[in-house]
């Protein structure tokens, strides 16, 4: 999940435990999305950026600048090697 905080979750379904904090967006996270294999997801926020995390350690692996507004959609290929972003565009 992603917070106001800025933060990205992971959860243990069972429990409804959070098991992993993964901390780097400044400002709230909009979205996620987690790849097919599970060992990634990422993550866009109102900073302009996506990030990929590791979900196993919760390391940051890679940080995609250059949105002009805010990141409120990712969605990630089956094979984990593209992702796509919508950005708020207010006017």
């Amino acid at each position: 999940s992603g917070g106001q905080d800025g933060t990205v979750r992971k959860w243990h379904i069972q429990s409804g435990k959070c098991v992993l904090v993964m901390r780097g967006h400044e400002g709230e996270v909009n979205a996620v999305d987690v790849t097919a294999d599970g060992l990634a997801v990422f993550s866009g926020g109102d900073d302009k950026t996506i990030r990929k995390w590791d979900t196993e350690i919760g390391a940051e692996l890679l940080k995609l600048v250059g949105h002009e507004d805010e990141v409120r959609c990712v969605c990630v290929s089956l094979d984990g090697q593209t992702v796509c972003s919508q950005v708020f565009s207010g006017g």
